[in-house]
Protein backbone atom coordinates (compact mmCIF):
# COMPACT_ATOMS: atom_id res chain seq x y z
CA UNK A 1 0.00 0.00 0.00
CA UNK A 2 1.54 3.23 -0.90
CA UNK A 3 1.22 6.04 1.42
CA UNK A 4 0.77 9.21 0.26
CA UNK A 5 1.88 12.60 2.26
CA UNK A 6 -0.20 15.50 2.04
CA UNK A 7 1.58 18.53 1.57
CA UNK A 8 -0.24 21.57 4.52
CA UNK A 9 0.19 25.04 3.50
CA UNK A 10 0.49 26.19 7.21
CA UNK A 11 -0.03 29.75 5.71
CA UNK A 12 -4.02 29.12 3.98
CA UNK A 13 -4.34 27.36 7.09
CA UNK A 14 -3.83 30.22 9.57
CA UNK A 15 -6.00 32.49 6.78
CA UNK A 16 -8.93 30.17 6.82
CA UNK A 17 -8.81 29.49 10.88
CA UNK A 18 -8.86 33.36 11.36
CA UNK A 19 -11.69 33.86 9.58
CA UNK A 20 -12.84 31.22 11.93
CA UNK A 21 -12.87 27.69 9.95
CA UNK A 22 -12.41 25.13 13.21
CA UNK A 23 -11.94 22.25 11.02
CA UNK A 24 -8.71 24.02 9.37
CA UNK A 25 -7.52 25.57 13.29
CA UNK A 26 -7.70 22.20 14.58
CA UNK A 27 -5.35 20.86 11.47
CA UNK A 28 -3.46 24.11 12.01
CA UNK A 29 -2.90 23.33 15.22
CA UNK A 30 -2.04 19.40 15.01
CA UNK A 31 0.36 20.71 12.06
CA UNK A 32 1.98 23.30 14.24
CA UNK A 33 2.39 20.47 17.31
CA UNK A 34 4.39 18.46 15.08
CA UNK A 35 6.90 21.22 14.09
CA UNK A 36 7.48 22.56 17.28
CA UNK A 37 8.23 19.20 18.64
CA UNK A 38 10.16 18.85 15.69
CA UNK A 39 12.23 21.55 16.39
CA UNK A 40 12.48 20.80 19.95
CA UNK A 41 13.68 17.62 19.84
CA UNK A 42 16.21 18.97 17.32
CA UNK A 43 17.69 21.00 19.62
CA UNK A 44 18.23 18.40 22.72
CA UNK A 45 15.14 18.52 25.14
CA UNK A 46 13.27 15.27 26.50
CA UNK A 47 10.04 14.36 24.30
CA UNK A 48 8.28 15.62 27.52
CA UNK A 49 9.48 18.75 27.67
CA UNK A 50 9.24 19.10 23.69
CA UNK A 51 5.85 18.13 24.13
CA UNK A 52 4.96 20.20 26.66
CA UNK A 53 6.51 23.60 25.06
CA UNK A 54 5.13 23.10 21.62
CA UNK A 55 1.48 22.74 23.37
CA UNK A 56 2.63 26.06 24.85
CA UNK A 57 3.51 27.64 21.85
CA UNK A 58 0.58 26.34 20.26
CA UNK A 59 -1.53 27.62 22.50
CA UNK A 60 0.19 31.25 21.91
CA UNK A 61 -0.07 31.33 17.87
CA UNK A 62 -3.87 30.28 18.13
CA UNK A 63 -4.69 33.17 20.53
CA UNK A 64 -2.52 35.47 18.66
CA UNK A 65 -3.60 34.28 15.22
CA UNK A 66 -5.96 37.53 14.29
CA UNK A 67 -2.98 39.48 14.43
CA UNK A 68 -0.97 37.30 11.71
CA UNK A 69 -0.18 39.55 8.46
CA UNK A 70 0.24 37.21 5.26
CA UNK A 71 1.77 40.67 3.98
CA UNK A 72 4.56 41.24 6.19
CA UNK A 73 5.77 37.76 6.94
CA UNK A 74 5.33 34.26 6.39
CA UNK A 75 3.40 32.12 8.74
CA UNK A 76 6.33 29.27 9.48
CA UNK A 77 8.46 32.81 10.56
CA UNK A 78 5.89 34.24 12.27
CA UNK A 79 5.28 31.33 14.75
CA UNK A 80 8.77 30.40 14.85
CA UNK A 81 9.07 33.83 16.66
CA UNK A 82 6.26 32.19 19.57
CA UNK A 83 8.72 28.99 19.55
CA UNK A 84 12.20 31.18 20.43
CA UNK A 85 10.32 33.52 22.82
CA UNK A 86 8.61 30.59 24.40
CA UNK A 87 12.26 28.49 24.36
CA UNK A 88 14.14 31.06 25.61
CA UNK A 89 12.13 31.70 28.78
CA UNK A 90 11.50 28.09 29.38
CA UNK A 91 15.09 27.69 29.78
CA UNK A 92 15.39 30.39 32.28
CA UNK A 93 12.79 28.73 34.39
CA UNK A 94 14.99 25.97 34.11
CA UNK A 95 18.31 27.47 34.63
CA UNK A 96 16.33 28.89 37.73
CA UNK A 97 15.10 25.21 38.92
CA UNK A 98 18.56 24.07 39.04
CA UNK A 99 20.12 24.27 42.25
CA UNK A 100 23.14 22.49 43.70
CA UNK A 101 23.47 21.67 47.29
CA UNK A 102 26.93 21.87 48.65
CA UNK A 103 28.02 20.96 52.42
CA UNK A 104 29.55 24.16 54.34
CA UNK A 105 32.98 22.40 54.57
CA UNK A 106 33.16 22.42 50.50
CA UNK A 107 31.57 25.73 50.61
CA UNK A 108 34.21 27.17 53.13
CA UNK A 109 37.20 25.29 51.45
CA UNK A 110 36.26 27.14 47.98
CA UNK A 111 35.88 30.29 49.02
CA UNK A 112 38.27 32.32 47.07
CA UNK A 113 40.00 34.06 50.05
CA UNK A 114 41.39 37.09 47.51
CA UNK A 115 38.77 40.06 48.06
CA UNK A 116 39.66 41.88 45.13
CA UNK A 117 38.62 39.02 42.74
CA UNK A 118 35.47 38.28 44.72
CA UNK A 119 34.89 42.52 43.92
CA UNK A 120 35.75 41.70 40.28
CA UNK A 121 33.64 38.53 39.82
CA UNK A 122 30.44 40.28 41.80
CA UNK A 123 30.80 43.41 40.05
CA UNK A 124 30.84 41.24 36.82
CA UNK A 125 28.35 39.41 37.64
CA UNK A 126 25.76 42.41 38.24
CA UNK A 127 27.29 44.02 34.63
CA UNK A 128 26.06 41.23 33.11
CA UNK A 129 22.88 40.93 34.74
CA UNK A 130 22.05 44.12 33.38
CA UNK A 131 22.07 43.13 29.98
CA UNK A 132 19.51 41.90 27.98
CA UNK A 133 19.02 38.22 27.93
CA UNK A 134 19.54 37.72 24.14
CA UNK A 135 22.90 39.76 24.53
CA UNK A 136 23.99 37.46 27.59
CA UNK A 137 23.27 34.90 25.84
CA UNK A 138 25.18 35.90 22.47
CA UNK A 139 28.64 36.42 25.47
CA UNK A 140 27.87 32.93 26.73
CA UNK A 141 28.21 31.01 23.14
CA UNK A 142 31.47 33.16 23.09
CA UNK A 143 33.55 33.25 25.72
CA UNK A 144 31.97 30.03 27.63
CA UNK A 145 31.77 28.00 25.20
CA UNK A 146 34.20 29.39 22.65
CA UNK A 147 31.40 28.82 19.47
CA UNK A 148 32.32 30.99 16.47
CA UNK A 149 30.43 34.20 14.86
CA UNK A 150 28.56 31.47 12.53
CA UNK A 151 27.90 28.66 15.04
CA UNK A 152 26.34 31.68 17.57
CA UNK A 153 24.67 33.42 14.58
CA UNK A 154 23.61 29.88 13.65
CA UNK A 155 21.93 28.85 17.25
CA UNK A 156 20.15 32.31 17.81
CA UNK A 157 19.00 32.66 14.33
CA UNK A 158 20.97 35.44 13.26
CA UNK A 159 22.56 36.63 11.02
CA UNK A 160 26.34 36.13 11.05
CA UNK A 161 27.07 40.59 11.40
CA UNK A 162 24.16 40.76 13.32
CA UNK A 163 25.49 38.50 15.32
CA UNK A 164 28.45 40.52 15.62
CA UNK A 165 27.53 44.03 15.91
CA UNK A 166 25.61 42.34 19.32
CA UNK A 167 28.22 40.97 20.54
CA UNK A 168 30.26 44.36 19.88
CA UNK A 169 27.83 46.27 21.40
CA UNK A 170 27.07 43.98 24.38
CA UNK A 171 31.18 44.12 24.97
CA UNK A 172 31.14 47.95 24.60
CA UNK A 173 28.44 48.40 27.38
CA UNK A 174 31.08 46.27 29.53
CA UNK A 175 33.69 48.65 28.99
CA UNK A 176 31.84 51.20 29.84
CA UNK A 177 30.28 50.62 32.48
CA UNK A 178 31.79 52.70 35.32
CA UNK A 179 31.45 50.07 38.56
CA UNK A 180 33.47 47.43 36.43
CA UNK A 181 35.93 49.94 35.44
CA UNK A 182 36.67 50.78 39.02
CA UNK A 183 36.77 47.48 40.52
CA UNK A 184 39.21 46.27 37.49
CA UNK A 185 40.78 49.33 38.61
CA UNK A 186 40.78 51.55 35.13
Amino acid sequence: MNEVTEFVDPTALAIRARTGDEAKAGVLSEVLRESFIKKFLAIGLSFDDANELAQDCVCEVMVNLGRFDENRASFQSWASGFARTHLRAWRRRELGRRTVEHSLEDVAEAAVQDEELNDVDSTLRNCLGSLPVVDRELLIMRFSLGLSFDEIAARANLSSVNCRKRLSRAMERLRRDPALREALGM
